[in-house]
């Protein structure tokens, strides 16, 4: 019994370092995605890369935080 509750917390980390990831990207679309106007960079011609960059160095960020701390 407790050996199958230590693999079930193991796999809640795991689930849950993931949705951390994940959610980083889907809030930017979903702000991204409201065509709402006054967003910072949505006029420059660089915005959207530079979005993009920092989004996914969030997620990487994150992604080798929960590598080091055994999330992943």
């Amino acid at each position: 019994m407790s050996q199958a509750s230590m693999r079930q917390n193991e796999d809640t980390r795991r689930i849950s370092a993931w949705v951390a990831i994940g959610v980083i990207p889907t809030i930017v679309a979903g702000l991204f995605g409201m065509n709402l106007g006054g967003i910072p960079g949505g006029t420059h011609w660089a915005g959207f890369a530079v979005v993009v960059a920092l989004t996914a160095a969030v997620g990487l960020v994150l992604y080798r935080r929960f590598k080091a701390a055994d999330w992943l």
